[in-house]
C-alpha cells in the first residue's frame, strides 16, 4: 500500500477494535484473548 502525501498514518488500533474484536470486549478481556498486557493493548 503506497502512502498518500498529506494522509496521516492510521493508527493499528482501530483496525484492530474494529476487525478483530468487532464485539466491543473489555480492554482486559481483549488483551487476554490475544495474549498481551492489558497496558499494551491500551497503548
Amino acid at each position: 500500500m503506497a502512502i498518500k502525501i498529506g494522509m496521516a498514518p492510521v493508527h493499528p488500533g482501530g483496525f484492530v477494535k474494529r476487525s478483530v474484536l468487532p464485539d466491543g470486549p473489555s480492554i482486559t478481556t481483549a488483551a487476554e484473548v490475544l495474549g498481551v498486557g492489558r497496558p499494551a493493548l491500551s497503548n
